[in-house]
């Protein structure tokens, strides 16, 4: 006799529909067997401490469960099964392959456990990603700190990225324009433009400066204030989501780049 299984989720809120798969019935030579995931949600993944507790109570009564279609109606709305599948024919034990490969694994490294929100994907790496999205990353110096001009940084602070070409320099600042700290990028942006176009000029660095700060998904009352912002820098602000705007931008990342003698090979 092949043996079955069925999937038994928990619903911790049935009107949403959520599922967590804590359980397995199989059904086989000798009879229905419960196998218990090797790992569940943990307290704040499922709604708290209460729900938590509720759901591994639930998970011990299933020890009791004689049929495998259904569950008691006493175990309310908070424990489904799923549709009936077949365990391989060549599986020898049933009950490890379903633990094994079909329920939840604890993760294997120890940071996938920490319930810590990470922090979200650096400004610059958002940014290479958009000009890798439109190919023109060949031509973007990442954390640009002037050495290919011959120039010292102790004045002024890394830019994010930077295009040099032949008689124009473009220093280039991505703004996440959803995040919450979006007015302190503006202020760190400005500084550091304003920090490049007086060390350019002391410099006399060959090329003039372009400062450009692009904007991904910004508010409608937020792009004011950031243009507003960034003037005294004379910065360019570039919203990314309006395909003029976007294209125009591209465009001359690409022209720039090409003038460079050392991306002659590129075009």
């Amino acid at each position: 006799m092949t043996a079955r299984f069925r999937i038994v989720h928990f619903v911790p809120d049935p009107f949403t529909g959520m599922r967590v798969p804590v359980a397995a019935l199989i059904q086989g030579p000798q009879g229905i067997r419960v196998v218990r995931a090797p790992h569940t949600l943990s307290p704040g993944c499922v709604g708290g401490l209460a729900t938590w507790h509720n759901m591994q109570g639930l998970v011990q009564r299933l020890d009791a469960v004689k049929d495998f279609d259904r569950l008691p109606m006493s175990m309310g709305p908070h424990v489904t099964l799923d549709v009936q599948r077949d365990v391989p024919a060549q599986v020898e034990d049933p009950e490890s392959w379903v633990a094994k490969f079909i329920l939840p694994q604890r993760p294997a490294a120890p940071g996938d456990t920490r319930e810590v929100i990470p922090k979200g994907p650096r400004r610059e790496d958002v940014g290479y990603g958009f000009f890798q999205s439109w190919k023109v990353e060949r031509y973007v110096h990442r954390h640009f700190k002037g050495e290919t001009l011959g120039l010292q940084d102790e004045y002024a602070g890394t830019i994010s990225h930077a295009v040099i070409g032949t008689g124009e320099i473009m220093l280039m600042e991505p703004v996440l324009g959803q995040r919450q700290d979006v007015h302190r990028q503006v202020e760190r942006i400005s500084k550091t433009f304003l920090a490049w176009g007086r060390l350019l000029e002391r410099m006399h660095a060959k090329g003039k400066p372009r400062f450009v700060a692009y904007v991904f998904s910004p508010p409608k009352t937020a792009l004011p204030e950031v243009k507003q912002f960034l003037s005294a820098a004379e910065a360019e602000v570039i919203d990314v989501e309006i395909p003029n705007e976007r294209d125009r931008f591209i465009s001359d990342i690409r022209r720039i780049g090409l003038t460079n003698p050392a991306n002659s090979h590129l075009s």
